[in-house]
């Protein structure tokens, strides 16, 4: 082999391995700038580039060349603009290798580009609500997703070039193309002014010996302070849909509680900014967010707001402390800062902090979305049924939690549900959607008190009682004191002298006018009835006010008008024991 290729043969190797390099590393920022723009934005003339992407895989590599002499050789504006600056393609070994990046570069394009299409992009929609900007998005996310994409693109740009460009040595022969002449260059002397010009450049570059150098191409290939409020008025149109809500949330939690299609996501996207509402103003205290009459729109980024996705959405190539501080990092010089120790205390997530997401269970999944929310020093907190994608026992899990957070943050946090267990249990402050427009809002007790409040239907009617434990005893039953009433409840784990709240649901309250007897029920509450509320159909809704607080309960219409049921008549609320389930009670 050494004796095969000489000292000019080994240099002119050297520089064909140069050109194919240096193309693909040239290539690939820009690769991977065009695909992100392909594959992410939205913008005119992006059919037009992807049409110039793909351009060199349609047209034969001499067409090609020759266009790229056209616009940089030195004849040429933009090559003798270059030219001036000092930088110089046309017949040099930059110009070869340009030429070999731009027939490589769409098979590199379309490598990233499908890695990219497999990002989940609501994985980028969460960094940009913890405080990450579009081009930090992109390295400390999406870039990492798409390494393997990137490296397969850099490995097909790098053969195409390799298969299509590969090295020739040209001796000296007359040019059998005269219109194509200039793109051969001759090793000896003579030959045109333009060959002349590029024997020269090659020389540098090659010292003489053999002959030049030159990539043939030309066979071608195939192709934390004071308690925060938020304020929100907005409108919005999307398609039939029609979003006109107007409410003022105080800190705790605030529910928006409708049924499936009302506007409870569209509009905590809107407060998020992932979308742009037509009209309206959302203010968290004196920070002002969207203002349609200033022109003004925050984008995500800062907004300071921590989001709590259905589906949490970690990001899958951070461990568990990584995520948790993602959001953190870019809100460190933003007020006050959560404390992680604090946190993971909190959410009792110090066992995980190791792990990787794939390896956590939905429940410790929200755990961290949690975290990572809470420790990106938000002002406002957005928590989009969060638990709508978990079973029964990781709902149970996860609900303390969300308790825990309305009594220790002073940050104000809206939550997304249509569980009436959910709002009955964690609620501060209820918002009724319906047809996107706000209904019904207040105290969580009052609302959910109100019989024509029934956003799912009057089987999930229900209303909140507040208690606190008295005593447990013996047999499993716990006593429970509301409003100077005793309510017997399964035994529930909490020590006596804790608060808690009581979901009643409708369906489950019987109805006596005098006090019964000789029945299995242990919890009979004295009440007056409040509002007689027909149903469309046979069924009635009654509200009751007692000492424990408003409850309501679901009868026939036969049955009020055989009770002689009306506003003022005394009458008694009958709840069974067994009827209020360990999801229905909360602190």
């Amino acid at each position: 082999m050494t004796s095969w290729l000489g000292p000019d043969e080994w240099r002119a190797v050297a520089l064909s391995l140069k050109v194919s390099v240096w193309a693909t590393l040239i290539a690939l920022p820009l690769g991977i700038l065009c695909a992100h723009a392909l594959a992410r934005w939205t913008f005119p003339g992006k059919a037009l580039l992807n049409g110039l992407v793909h351009l060199p895989l349609i047209l034969p590599p001499v067409v090609t060349g020759y266009l790229l002499l056209l616009t940089f050789g030195t004849r040429a504006p933009l090559g003798g603009l270059l030219q001036d600056l000092g930088v110089v393609f046309a017949f040099r070994w930059t110009g070869a290798a340009l030429a070999a990046g731009v027939m490589g570069f769409p098979l590199m394009v379309r490598a990233i580009r499908l890695s990219i299409d497999a990002v989940d992009p609501r994985l980028e929609q969460a960094a940009a609500t913890l405080g990450a900007s579009r081009p930090w998005v992109f390295v400390t996310v999406t870039l990492p997703l798409i390494l393997p994409g990137v490296l397969a693109g850099a490995v097909l740009a790098f053969a195409k070039i390799r298969r299509d460009d590969h090295l020739c040595i040209e001796h000296p022969r007359a040019d059998p193309d005269p219109a194509f002449g200039h793109l051969c260059v001759p090793s000896g002397a003579g030959g045109r002014s333009l060959g002349a010009e590029a024997g020269r450049g090659l020389d540098r570059d090659c010292h003489g010996g053999a002959g030049p150098v030159r990539m043939a191409g030309a066979t071608g290939g195939k192709a934390g302070g004071r308690r925060m409020t938020l304020s929100v008025r907005l409108q919005h149109r999307q398609g039939d849909f029609t979003l006109d809500a107007r409410f003022e949330a105080p800190p705790g939690i605030t529910v928006l509680f409708g049924r499936s299609g009302s506007g409870k996501t569209t509009l905590v996207n809107a407060l998020a900014g992932l979308i742009r509402p037509d009209a309206g103003r959302i203010a968290v205290d004196d920070r002002v967010l969207f203002d349609s009459d200033r022109g003004l729109c925050l984008p995500p980024h800062r907004r300071r707001l921590g989001y709590v996705f259905q589906e949490g959405r970690l990001f899958p190539h951070l461990s568990v402390r990584q995520n948790l501080l993602y959001g953190r990092w870019f809100a460190a010089r933003v007020g006050p800062r959560a404390d992680l120790a604090q946190v993971v205390e909190m959410l009792g997530i110090g066992a995980l902090l190791d792990r990787r997401p794939a390896a956590l269970s939905g429940g410790e999944k929200q755990r961290v979305a949690i975290g990572r929310a809470l420790l990106a020093a938000p002002g406002l907190i957005l928590a989009d049924e969060p638990l709508a994608a978990l079973d029964e026992a990781r709902k149970a899990e996860i609900l303390p939690y969300f308790e825990r957070l309305r009594d220790a943050t002073r940050v104000p946090i809206l939550y997304v549900s249509h569980s009436a267990a959910e709002v009955a249990r964690l609620a501060t402050t209820v918002v009724v959607l319906d047809g996107g427009r706000v209904v019904r809002q207040g105290p969580a007790a009052e609302v959910l008190g109100d019989p024509g409040v029934t956003p799912l239907g009057a089987r999930a009617a229900g209303a909140v009682l507040e208690a606190r434990v008295r005593r447990h005893h013996d047999d499993g039953l716990s006593e429970l004191d509301a409003g100077g009433l005793p309510l017997f409840l399964p035994r529930v784990p909490q020590a006596p002298g804790t608060a808690l709240r009581l979901r009643i649901a409708a369906h489950d309250v019987l109805l006596s006018r005098e006090r019964p007897q000789g029945l299995s029920a242990l919890n009979i509450l004295p009440a007056v009835v409040h509002e007689v509320r027909p149903g469309g159909g046979p069924g009635a809704i009654v509200s009751l006010d007692t000492a424990a607080g408003r409850v309501l309960a679901r009868v026939t219409q036969r049955s009020a008008l055989a009770l002689g049921l009306a506003p003022g008549v005394a009458c008694h609320a009958v709840i069974k024991t067994v009827a209020v389930a360990p999801e229905d009670i909360g602190r």
